[in-house]
């Protein structure tokens, strides 16, 4: 296997950014995707937003499951690159994509044919949300095969190294979505006026060009996976591993996604502004979890290659830097969505009662920023020394309580759904910190 970067040795911090950043970048990437998506819908209406982005839950479903190969791929192919085995490097690379492929027609076939009653599940008081939502769930559905190849493709490269080349593949496929999103969502130029249905294909035709320029980056012989597939024979054991590496952190973001579910359809009782605005105040929340969500998989591939070379002082330094830069992000986010949320909301949906609504909801979040940042920067450190199911426990448990909450609070009224999102992510943090610093000082590290 050609070009892996070796992180068991040099400065750690430019070799965390240099990892991190293109991670991150890719990461916004996807964030600038939907956020495209619900700048040109949200103009269209506050009803279109709604539909959107109660289908996006679904969609986000298929990422969960997306990340079963990606994970699986970054942890084992890291591992063998700092254990020097780089044929079983190369032997995981194989497995984690033909796995994705089969997972993502499969994901696509189930969100086509139970359209219906995908959609019926948040009892939308419009019509036109209905037909919105049955529109968008349809076409989205024929993307899922090039959605899941990304992320394992990505994640390929994270656990290489080589996140550069991952972010050059989905920058391209972003500025594609960006120019197709007005052209048919509002019908310029050439183009017919699809609306919701053009936001949809964009997505589609913009996923499918990023996996056509990953094939065409692995046509040189020395690209990092060149003929990956020649002499290909499948094998369970290679399967198994990285799937078994992967369903900790599927489980805990494919429940995630459905409690997300849940929580939505009960906002959804208090009228379908209330889901737009949620739908859009997760994509904006999103600048900080992706962010930290990038460092976490760059530390992720840095400690699993210092793991599998048994340097452990190496990876508590990674971690105390990396913590720092997380820290910070967490403090800039709660300033912003606490001072400036009506105005950030106001963007996306002009309508004044979108404005009024995101701006509780940004607020009521961004007390919780630091402390989700910290659950998700802990997560890489247990993720790289494959110890996956501590993160995978700790989120299920208070994600789950997110539903009682919500039941509860959000009987009274909107916006006590949103503080139970909130103390449930305080708590997620503070426990899984707690769980990391038992095991450092049991020197199970």
């Amino acid at each position: 296997m050609l070009g892996a970067t070796d992180f068991t040795r040099g400065r750690i911090t430019p070799q965390i950014m240099r990892l991190a950043l293109p991670i991150m970048g890719t990461a916004f990437i996807q964030m600038a995707y939907n956020m495209a998506d619900f700048y040109w819908i949200g103009h269209l209406s506050g009803i279109a937003a709604a539909a959107v982005g109660a289908m996006g839950l679904y969609t986000w479903l298929a990422f969960s499951l997306g990340m079963l190969t990606k994970v699986g791929a970054e942890i084992t192919i890291s591992q063998s690159i700092g254990a020097r085995t780089f044929q079983r490097a190369t032997h995981y690379a194989k497995h984690a994509l033909l796995l994705a492929l089969l997972f993502g027609l499969g994901f696509g076939v189930f969100l086509f044919t139970l359209e219906r009653p995908l959609v019926s599940f948040f009892s939308f008081s419009s019509p036109d949300a209905v037909r919105y939502a049955g529109e968008y769930l349809s076409v989205v559905s024929f993307g899922c095969p090039f959605a899941f190849l990304n992320a394992t493709l990505f994640g390929l490269y994270n656990g290489r190294g080589k996140s550069n080349l991952a972010f050059l593949a989905n920058g391209s496929g972003l500025i594609i979505n960006l120019l197709l999103d007005p052209l048919l969502i509002e019908g310029y130029w050439i183009f017919p006026r699809l609306e919701v249905i053009g936001a949809g294909w964009a997505t589609d035709i913009a996923q499918a060009i990023v996996t056509v320029l990953f094939i065409i980056l692995n046509i040189p012989r020395r690209a990092p996976f060149h003929g990956l597939f020649r002499g290909f024979r499948f094998a369970w054991s290679f399967a198994r591993r990285i799937i078994r590496l992967g369903i900790p952190v599927t489980l805990l973001n494919g429940l995630f996604a459905f409690i997300s579910l849940i929580v939505a359809r009960l906002v959804a009782r208090w009228g379908d502004m209330g889901v737009a605005v949620q739908s859009v105040g997760a994509q904006i929340e999103a600048i900080s979890w992706m962010t930290a969500g990038g460092f976490s998989t760059a530390l992720s591939s840095f400690v699993g290659q210092n793991w599998g070379a048994h340097n452990l002082a190496r990876i508590k330094k990674g971690y105390r830097i990396t913590l720092i830069y997380m820290l910070t992000l967490g403090v800039v986010t709660t300033l912003l969505f606490m001072v400036w949320g009506s105005e950030i909301m106001g963007f996306f949906i002009p309508e004044m009662e979108a404005r009024r609504l995101g701006g509780a909801y940004l607020f009521i979040i961004g007390i919780s920023q630091i402390f989700m940042i910290l659950e998700i920067t802990n997560s890489g450190v247990f993720n790289g020394i494959s110890r996956t199911l501590y993160p995978a426990v700790v989120g299920t448990t208070f994600n789950l309580l997110r539903i009682p909450l919500a039941l509860w609070w959000g009987a009274i009224c909107l916006e006590g759904i949103w503080w139970g999102i909130t103390v449930s992510s305080i708590l997620k943090g503070v426990v899984l910190t707690v769980v990391l610093l038992f095991i450092y000082r049991k020197r199970l590290l």
